[in-house]
């Protein structure tokens, strides 16, 4: 099984396979849903994409507003370049790298979908620092992750258990990153944005 596992995720190196895997596992629609209900850009709003991947948030975000998005994988930012050359800038960055060239305090909104999880204690502290340093007074960082509940369905658990990311937290871990950063954060979890159930915590963090 390990080894079945081990196999799938070095196919997901592949943004044309990540993107196929994302639309069969309807990922889209999660993503359509947390733009509209969380995000809720206005024109012309600003938006850092911490995690981009291959940049297919933009097929659910309105055509004016200035995108940035940023990804460890090169694979990923250049599939992004070229589909959506015309709708934002790609950078292929980790969180680790100073940015410099992205000024402090110019983003509206910045996002960050399904990469916490991901990160030890310490890289996600440096994410979070990072994504509120880069917001507007009064700019809001939104994320999601997969989440450990109590009470968890068996599908649920067995889908978080499998995930690529190493440090899905529950709620209490995962709320305790913000609160020494932001003064505002509050988070929910939401299991019903897939055909199957799947539990996400959803963080919004207002600077």
């Amino acid at each position: 099984m390990k080894i079945i596992l081990d196999q799938m995720r070095s196919l997901l190196d592949s943004a044309y396979l990540f993107n196929l895997l994302e639309r069969v596992a309807g990922v889209g629609a999660v993503r359509k849903r947390i733009i509209k209900d969380f995000v809720a850009p206005f024109d012309e709003a600003s938006i850092l994409d911490i995690g981009c991947g291959t940049g297919a948030i933009l097929d659910h975000l309105p055509n004016n507003i200035n995108y940035v998005g940023f990804d460890i994988s090169y694979k990923y930012i250049n599939y992004a370049e070229k589909k959506y050359k015309n709708r934002g800038k790609f950078y292929c960055k980790s969180i680790t790298d100073d940015i410099n060239l992205l000024p402090e305090s110019s983003f509206d909104f910045v996002i960050s979908f399904g990469v916490i999880h991901h990160l030890s204690d310490d890289e996600a502290l440096i994410l979070i620092k990072k994504a509120k340093n880069y917001l507007k007074n009064s700019g809001v960082f939104i994320t999601i992750d997969p989440v450990y509940v109590d009470n968890q369905s068996a599908f649920s658990r067995l889908l978080i258990d499998n995930d690529r990311g190493e440090y899905v937290r529950d709620t209490e871990g995962h709320m305790s990153l913000f609160l020494d950063i932001f003064d505002k954060t509050k988070g929910v979890v939401i299991n019903d944005m897939l055909v199957y159930n799947y539990d996400y915590y959803i963080t919004r963090s207002k600077k």
